[in-house]
């Protein structure tokens, strides 16, 4: 009789247990239920934005919501003092397949100026490296021989 208690009492435990998980696991007022397509793509790295010469340089992670064809993969110019926008370039054209887009996008990993900071080396999520000159806008391609 003491093992079918002890059996029933580890029973209703273990019932107790995964309740209280499953209600932790329950969203807050407010916030979005987290779902199986929260999961598909891990969210983009912090990127530190870049500063010289009362300019700060970031990349904008909204580019659809500003008319472009993708999120990631533009520099955005910003007037330290005034906060004004000064200018966007898109730095690279992310292609997707048929396959579910936000799956696809390709985000900026990390960016450092180049000499005399005239521009910015960009490497992206699939190590695609390119050098966008601050003066005149134009975008070089490093590593060629990688795929895009």
């Amino acid at each position: 009789m003491k093992t079918i208690q002890t059996y029933l009492m580890a029973f209703l435990c273990i019932v107790a247990h995964e309740t209280n998980a499953q209600e932790a696991k329950q969203p807050q007022s407010g916030e979005k239920p987290m779902t199986q397509e929260s999961f598909k793509r891990r969210p983009p790295v912090k990127l530190n934005s870049l500063r010289a010469n009362g300019i700060i340089y970031s990349e904008l992670r909204n580019g659809l919501d500003r008319g472009f064809q993708q999120p990631g993969g533009i520099i955005q110019a910003i007037d330290e003092k005034s906060g004004n926008e000064l200018w966007l370039q898109q730095v690279y054209q992310t292609a997707y397949t048929n396959e579910e887009r936000d799956v696809q996008d390709v985000y900026i990993k990390k960016m450092e100026f180049g000499p005399q900071n005239n521009s910015i080396l960009i490497t992206t999520e699939r190590y695609q490296k390119y050098k966008l000159d601050l003066i005149t806008k134009s975008v070089e391609i490093l590593n060629k021989d990688l795929k895009q």
